[in-house]
């Protein structure tokens, strides 16, 4: 992902926050993000992704 400077007020896909005028931010196929964090989380939750839990013994993953 390579960052841009913003021409102009954008909003960010994942956090919804406001990406201002000559600001870095990151642009894909999907959307504008505010940083790159942003944008991955985007994609991990747009993935489906499972919750998995480690305890002692076992795995325990969620399932829908």
């Amino acid at each position: 992902m390579i960052p841009i400077f913003s021409p102009h007020h954008q909003e960010c896909e994942n956090c919804e926050a406001e990406i201002l005028i000559g600001y870095e931010f990151i642009i894909t196929d999907d959307g504008y993000f505010c940083t790159e964090d942003c944008a991955k989380c985007f994609y991990y939750l747009g993935a489906n992704a499972k919750n998995a839990y480690l305890t002692n013994d076992n795995i325990f993953r969620d399932v829908n």
